[in-house]
């Protein structure tokens, strides 16, 4: 039976969890929740990077598969290639078509992210991606 670890720092990493239990009924699903450190949207890229890395060690080479279940623990998926190159590590990404397809103003796309994600190489990728002359982001941050 192959065994999938998902992670997160939060519900999200919950939901995904329920989500491939259900569709995915012959895999072992493990959950790695860290909520001692949640919510990750509040941290450096640096500080995911590390904490991400201190909760799976103990998975890694252990696992078919290890799942960051959101978006903020995503931002550790190329970190943790580059250190554990022998394991499969799969994030979050973005789904440009239907960002486009579900637009309501053609000149704008919204997308709300946290201030940890829209430094991001993410955000990044997303504007070139939308390359159209008019697009925008809107940043929608927290007070924390």
């Amino acid at each position: 039976m192959l065994k999938i670890v998902v992670f997160d720092g939060g519900w999200g990493g919950e939901l995904v969890a329920d989500y491939l239990a259900e569709e995915l009924q012959t895999i072992e699903i493990e959950r790695v929740i860290d909520w001692k450190h949640a919510p990750y949207d509040n941290k450096t890229i640096s500080e995911i990077e590390s904490l991400s890395e201190d909760c799976l060690r103990p998975y890694v080479g252990k696992v078919d598969l290890i799942v960051l279940g959101g978006y903020a623990t995503s931002l550790a998926l190329e970190f943790l290639e580059r250190q554990y190159p022998m394991q499969k590590f799969i994030g979050m990404g973005i789904n440009y078509y239907r960002i486009l397809k579900s637009r309501n103003y053609p000149s704008q796309v919204a997308v709300f992210v946290d201030s940890v994600l829209i430094e991001s190489d993410l955000c990044q990728e997303m504007r070139q991606k939308l390359h159209y002359h008019y697009s925008r982001l809107f940043w929608l941050g927290r007070s924390d």
